[in-house]
């Protein structure tokens, strides 16, 4: 995927896609103390969406 962007942007993309990665984790993991986030966690198990 994206093979025909120049080299440089191929990183400026991946690192991009990693800070956006680590982000998302972060608030993930910080979401698993929240009872609303539970709840959303847990209709997406269910709805097997993760």
């Amino acid at each position: 995927m994206g093979s025909w962007l120049p080299e440089q942007e191929q990183k400026k993309l991946k690192r991009r896609k990693t800070f956006i990665f680590k982000l998302t984790k972060y608030i993930w993991d910080r979401s698993k103390n929240n009872p609303l986030f539970k709840r959303i966690r847990l209709y997406l198990k269910n709805k097997n969406i993760i």
